[in-house]
């Protein structure tokens, strides 16, 4: 399992945790994504922000907030109401 991996695996399995994604945004800065962590860090800010949006976002709000595709989980960008596989 790569550090990436790791730190996403951490955040889903504490989905209403915020300090995995703070960490995480830290070390994505630290490993030149500076434009993915300071997304990380605004989702992380927005007083906006559902409690339940960090699990049931779905690809057209990605889409919508300009977040990489690529960023995304699977469970996270399909859409509402589905699961994937």
């Amino acid at each position: 399992m790569t550090t990436r991996e790791a730190f996403l695996a951490a955040i889903h399995a504490a989905p209403d945790d915020d300090l995995p994604r703070i960490v995480f945004a830290d070390w994505l800065d630290e490993n030149g994504e500076p434009e993915r962590a300071a997304f990380v860090r605004r989702h992380v800010a927005d007083p906006t922000r559902p409690a339940r949006a960090r699990t049931t976002s779905t690809r057209s709000s990605n889409r919508s907030t300009g977040t990489p595709s690529s960023f995304c989980k699977p469970a996270r960008c399909s859409p509402a109401g589905s699961r994937p596989g």
